[in-house]
């Protein structure tokens, strides 16, 4: 669905901040990968561990390093703007979307489902599904769990509140990009070390670029996003416009 679809084209002011905004958490993201690609040696042949891995505060996929820092950053303001909303607001979508980021906001800096993941597979509790070994989809299991609770009370935000629900099918689309990153891609390159062709496991290695970086643009939309929604519900335009998108 294109944004000009479902926020008017009445209200250049915000369509401007979002624009400005993106932009410029985008450029700060390439700058991020950019650091990050600059502190290492593409021409290694690593696999899970070993370069891409480097404990450096550019690092992408270490906790505490500036990248995820800025996506906690990202995540967090996502989530006030929508907490702010739902305080106003009484709307059920808000405070779902809110707890859905904050949750992500979690599993990223608490490494939570790399920690259950390793425990489940220590555990000996996961099998092997289909030829797959548990290492590589353990880490998916948290997200599993609870993705259903969170999607049921984005589900029922989306029923009860028509207004609100262009702004629940933006903001799925992107969980599902930030899912594919986080889960699918990242299954990925824990198979790097697991895999003998060299080759193969070069490219593995490398998709932490796709999987890290990603997540940092798909939490740069977030952001943008809710603050464009933030600042049109701020306008009776908007209101207008929710309302008859809702009949």
């Amino acid at each position: 669905m294109q944004l000009s679809q479902t926020y008017p084209r009445s209200a250049p002011s915000p369509r401007r901040l979002f624009i400005v905004t993106l932009a410029l958490l985008l450029v700060i993201d390439l700058l991020f990968i950019g650091a990050f690609l600059a502190h290492t040696r593409l021409t290694r042949d690593v696999a899970y561990s070993g370069i891409f891995h480097d404990r450096t505060r550019w690092s992408l996929g270490i906790d505490g390093s500036y990248p995820e820092i800025f996506s906690y950053l990202k995540a967090g303001f996502a989530a006030l703007l929508l907490f702010v909303l739902f305080a106003r607001k009484r709307a059920l979508t808000y405070v779902a979307w809110g707890v859905t980021l904050v949750f992500i906001l979690l599993d990223d800096a608490l490494e939570l489902h790399e920690r259950v993941g390793a425990a489940l597979v220590d555990s000996g509790a996961l099998p092997t599904l289909l030829g797959v070994r548990p290492e590589l989809y353990a880490e998916a299991v948290l997200w599993l769990a609870v993705a259903p609770p969170l999607l049921l009370l984005i589900a029922l935000g989306y029923r009860r509140e028509p207004a609100l629900r262009p702004l629940s099918r933006l903001l799925l689309g992107l969980l599902g990009a930030l899912f594919f990153c986080g889960a699918v891609v990242d299954a990925l390159h824990a198979a790097a070390p697991y895999v003998e062709n060299p080759t193969v496991r070069f490219f593995l290695a490398r998709t932490i670029l796709l999987e890290d970086g990603g997540e940092l643009v798909v939490l740069s939309f977030f952001a943008a996003l809710t603050l464009l929604h933030f600042v049109l519900e701020q306008t009776s335009p908007a209101r207008r416009f929710l309302t008859a998108r809702a009949r």
